[in-house]
């Protein structure tokens, strides 16, 4: 005896419901399982960022350098001349130039396919904002001061142009907002890494929809 049509939309609907609840527990659960994962890996960092926050200080001119203050005992002299060494060595260090990407074919019937993949990232570099050159003086100081940078390649959605959607971006994150995993400690043992970034909620509805 077949259920009739009525009845048939009724649990059809009810069956559409009960699916996605299930669905949006399970998110729930993951969103929740990475919130637990991101507070673990974030205390496990925090003391590194102090560190960061240290070193910027000095590279900035900071007078104090952890028991060493230019108050109490020395508050009585006056400072005639501050030269600020960490910065002038830091700046010494600096490499300005860009290195180039290098592409090469592993066998002959590889060229046409690398040259165009070369036209394409030397595209991508020249397109990148800020440009990479500015990204590259920014890592170069931040390798000086605290020891590696970050460079993140990531696909962009929401550029729209004649003919295609998307397109690769570059960016470098600061160090202090790149979290990766409890216990890692190299690029082979990482994970899972986390990238803090300031968006609204509105924001991320927007671009994640």
């Amino acid at each position: 005896m077949q259920m009739p049509k009525m009845f048939r939309r009724v649990v059809d609907r009810l069956q559409e419901r009960r699916q996605i609840k299930e669905e949006e527990h399970e998110i729930d659960e993951l969103v929740q399982e990475w919130k637990r994962q991101f507070e673990i890996d974030r205390r496990a960092k925090a003391e590194w960022d102090e560190k960061f926050a240290e070193w910027e200080g000095i590279y900035n001119g900071d007078r104090e350098f952890r028991n060493q203050t230019f108050t109490g005992m020395n508050i009585s002299r006056e400072m005639r001349t501050n030269i600020n060494f960490p910065r002038m060595i830091v700046e010494r260090l600096i490499d300005p130039n860009v290195p180039q990407p290098d592409f090469r074919p592993v066998a002959k019937d590889d060229e046409n396919a690398v040259d165009g993949l070369k036209s394409y990232v030397e595209y991508v570099v020249r397109a990148c904002e800020p440009s990479l050159e500015e990204i590259n003086l920014q890592d170069e100081r931040r390798v000086k001061k605290f020891g590696g940078t970050f460079r993140k390649v990531h696909w962009n959605n929401n550029v729209k142009k004649a003919g295609y959607v998307g397109e690769i971006e570059l960016s470098n994150p600061h160090p202090k907002d790149i979290i990766i995993n409890k216990g890692a400690t190299s690029i082979q043992d990482m994970e899972h890494y986390h990238h803090c970034v300031n968006y609204t909620g509105r924001e991320i509805m927007r671009k994640y929809p």
